[in-house]
């Protein structure tokens, strides 16, 4: 099998990388890029931002199961607008590298008795890890890697540019965020 990854597209000094992924027509994509900000000040935005279901349209009612400083467990009901709804549980960590000072964040659907899956929806899968590492001008670089299978009857191939170009647009907008003094 095919393991590499391939450049898809480069937009505003980001890196837009595919993978093949074993077993499924669904593939890797993988972000790229340096922010101005520290490590922390970029997890920590990006953690706030986990949280906030506001402004995503998809997402159309959030249940927090679990929470902690450094873990959550949340339901998400995610509206189709052709096909049927999915939904998923979702576990997310973050946890600090106190000497070195990066931060690894992971998101990943998980099974909880709490919220089974249902026959009138469908149960998606992600698997998602934001890896983010100081520079030594006080920036950080990072690296956002997601693998998203949407589940039911939707080819793969029909989604794959919707999927890339959203991956793309949410670091880009992540970035954006964590570097406005408006936000700081």
């Amino acid at each position: 099998a095919d393991v590499t990854w391939k450049v898809e597209d480069r937009k505003d000094g980001l890196v837009l990388e595919v993978q093949a992924v074993a077993g499924s027509s669904y593939e890797n994509i993988r972000v790229s890029g340096d922010s101005s900000v520290s490590a922390e000040r970029f997890a920590q935005v990006w953690w706030a931002q986990a949280m906030d279901v506001s402004e995503d349209r998809a997402i159309s009612a959030r249940e927090v199961l679990e929470q902690s400083e450094d873990s959550r467990l949340v339901y998400d009901l995610v509206k189709m607008p052709l096909g049927s709804d999915r939904d998923y549980v979702m576990r997310m960590t973050r946890k600090p590298g106190a000497a070195s000072g990066a931060w690894a964040l992971r998101f990943r659907s998980v099974t909880d008795p709490r919220r089974p899956a249902v026959e009138e929806r469908v149960r998606m899968r992600v698997d998602a890890s934001l890896e983010i590492t100081p520079r030594e001008d006080g920036g950080c670089r990072f690296v956002y890697t997601v693998f998203t299978d949407i589940g039911g009857a939707f080819p793969a191939f029909f989604l794959r540019g919707a999927q890339r170009s959203g991956i793309l647009k949410h670091a880009l907008e992540m970035r954006s965020r964590a570097e406005s003094p408006s936000d700081k």
